[in-house]
């Protein structure tokens, strides 16, 4: 199950408290006691899942990538300013060379 799952079904869990919360809040005249018992483990049942959702969350942050495959592919305007300066590194690179040839051929 990859972590978009995980979040998923997070977020289904989520609904499903909060239906349960609306429901327990119109019991709570009824039954105060039945229903204050609910509220208190529905509550805490959403903030252990929001916990869990922030430890995914870190988890993914903090993922180390040991190896070029396991990189994401970077973001286009990276790529881009990537190539300007890989293409101007390689401009000043050519025209150097042909300078020293030129200054070769002159002094020979």
């Amino acid at each position: 199950m990859t972590d978009k799952d995980r979040f998923i079904s997070l977020d289904a869990a989520q609904v499903a408290l909060n239906q349960s919360l609306v429901k327990l809040t119109s019991q709570l005249e009824e039954t105060p006691e039945k229903a204050a018992r609910g509220l208190s483990i529905t509550l805490k049942a959403l903030a252990d899942l929001q916990s869990h959702r922030d430890a995914i969350q870190a988890r993914e942050a903090a993922s180390e990538y040991t190896r070029y495959e396991d990189l994401p592919p970077p973001p286009p305007d990276e790529v881009r300013k990537f190539r300007k300066l890989f293409n101007k590194m390689v401009d000043a690179k050519v025209e150097a060379r042909l300078r020293q040839i030129g200054q070769d051929k002159g002094s020979s």
